[in-house]
């Protein structure tokens, strides 16, 4: 491939994660407008786009071989043992728990291959005691991005850990893209 060809499918490809943001933030905004199924008088969370050191926020961890790396305003993580999985996490402050609060999170995922299904669970702890407030289990696939919600929670604690876990698929080599994380809280209406 050419260098002409390779800049102008960069410049492409640098202009589609831009859209793609801007898309993501203009429905945050709506979805707060508008409202989401969920908590009335929804509320956004700050947004993630991976970008301005993430490795200042997320931590990466594997219980075997398993790697994570951030660049190009993503993070990827890989798994290719028979058990176990590799993880990226980071703490979100949300504000004083409030028992009239539910909130989700929403996180952007993408695989490298439509031949390859990855398991991820989409996961928020309580990191006091380490018991989900949140699972979403989720199968990955293909190259485009696509975004996986996780279920709404009571807000009972500030802050809570977010993770994204690549689990293992029986030694069969795995990888999955990060994009963008975003949330929403909301009063709970009786």
């Amino acid at each position: 491939m050419n260098v002409t060809i390779q800049a102008r499918l960069m410049t492409l490809n640098a202009s589609r994660r831009v859209t793609r943001r801007i898309l993501t933030v203009v429905a945050l905004a709506i979805a707060c407008v508008v409202g989401m199924t969920g908590p009335a008088q929804a509320l956004p969370l700050p947004i993630d786009l991976f970008d301005n050191n993430p490795a200042s926020r997320w931590t990466v961890w594997s219980t075997g071989n398993g790697t994570g790396s951030f660049g190009n305003s993503q993070a990827r993580l890989d798994h290719a043992l028979t058990t176990g999985w590799t993880e990226i996490s980071r703490d979100v402050s949300i504000g004083a728990p409030d028992s009239d609060i539910a909130c989700g999170f929403e996180i952007q995922l993408r695989g490298t291959a439509s031949n390859v299904v990855s398991n991820v669970n989409i996961e928020v702890i309580n990191p006091n005691n380490w018991q989900y407030l949140a699972l979403s289990q989720v199968q990955v696939s293909g190259q485009q991005w696509q975004s996986f919600p996780t279920p709404w929670w009571v807000h009972r604690v500030n802050p809570v850990k977010f993770r994204v876990s690549l689990l293992a698929a029986g030694g069969q080599a795995q990888t999955v893209h990060i994009d963008t994380m975003s949330g929403m809280c909301g009063e709970i209406l009786d």
